[in-house]
């Protein structure tokens, strides 16, 4: 309380202390998706991760496996991973336990035990003439796609699928 200068009262400084509320603080997720057996990144995979069955992210690895997103903390989340050519493999993420502000998760994938090859042929319904450049597009049973295929000149496809899975083709023409 000085009177010569500017106000009654001057405020220098003041600290105010509060408990962090760490489900209300926003996390940095990475997620990186490796194969089991090389370590090697697997790029392309599909990362999905849900609280409570509602779906948080959709994720698509890039070339160095990596997936990014921002999540809130204090929280339990399941993390369903899924490759072409990888058995599918749900993780769970507890952040609970991290109070930091970047978390990063790595989810190992295993190479699928076998593989079946299909193949066919796609021809207009009218004519019987082989189509080229037809699209076939393999999805699993969540209607997920699997991998997709170019018909040749002779309107064939072949390709691998992993063994188990059921799938089912759509055909798009070019």
């Amino acid at each position: 309380n000085r009177k010569p200068n500017i106000g009654d009262y001057d405020i220098y400084s003041f600290t105010i202390t509060k408990w962090l509320e760490w489900d209300k603080v926003i996390q940095d997720l990475t997620i990186i998706i490796l194969d089991s057996k090389t370590k090697s990144p697997i790029s392309n995979a599909k990362v999905k991760l849900k609280l409570q069955d509602e779906l948080i992210l959709d994720l698509v690895t890039n070339s160095k496996g990596e997936a990014f997103g921002s999540i809130e903390g204090n929280k339990k989340y399941a993390i369903e991973a899924s490759a072409f050519m990888f058995n599918d493999k749900i993780d769970y993420l507890d952040t609970s336990s991290k109070k930091f502000d970047k978390v990063t998760k790595i989810i190992n994938l295993d190479a699928a035990a076998c593989v079946e090859k299909i193949k066919g042929i796609v021809r207009n319904k009218n004519t019987q003439a082989p189509i080229e450049n037809a699209k076939i597009i393999i999805q699993d049973s969540k209607g997920e796609l699997i991998t997709s295929v170019l018909t040749n000149n002779l309107g064939e496809y072949e390709t691998l699928v992993p063994c188990g899975k059921i799938i089912f083709l759509r055909v798009n023409k070019a």
